[in-house]
Order: C-alpha cells, then sequence, then structure tokens
C-alpha cells in the first residue's frame, strides 16, 4: 500500500510546519508532498532546511489557488508510483 499526502502552502509557514510535526516520521509507504504555492514568506528555505528527505517539497512559482496546487501534488505522486 502506498499513501501520498499532500499539504499546500502559501504564505503560511507557522501553520504548515505545525502540520508536518504532527504528520512525521510517517510511515514508510506514505509520502509526504509540501507544494508550495509562489509563497514570499521564506517557507521554502524554512521548510526544506528543517525537514530535508522527509518531504516532497514542490515549488510552483505562483499561487495556483487550491485545486491548481493540489493538481501539481496529484500529478507529482502519480509520477512517482
Amino acid at each position: 500500500m502506498k499513501l501520498a499526502v499532500l499539504i499546500l502552502n502559501w504564505n503560511g509557514l507557522a501553520d504548515t510546519r505545525e502540520c508536518l510535526l504532527s504528520l512525521l516520521p510517517a510511515p514508510e509507504w506514505a509520502t509526504v508532498y509540501v507544494i508550495d504555492n509562489g509563497s514570499s514568506d521564506d517557507s521554502v528555505r524554512v521548510l526544506s532546511k528543517e525537514f530535508q528527505d522527509r518531504i516532497r517539497l514542490i515549488e510552483t512559482g505562483e499561487n495556483l489557488l487550491f485545486a491548481g496546487g493540489n493538481n501539481v501534488g496529484i500529478r507529482a505522486a502519480l509520477s512517482e508510483g
């Protein structure tokens, strides 16, 4: 069994960090994706430094809103099996 957990972030460093702390460490059959929707609050740098290889961090470069960000994450999860 495999599970992909998608977390969208847009300038929500504190909330996203809190969410990740509650999820990690995830079971080996789960992959946690953080999709950053063009944040300007230093989220990407802080999350990538703190959680390193425990998450898959995807930067969209712009705010694709909820559906667009989720679509990016779904495509990434499907491409990784």
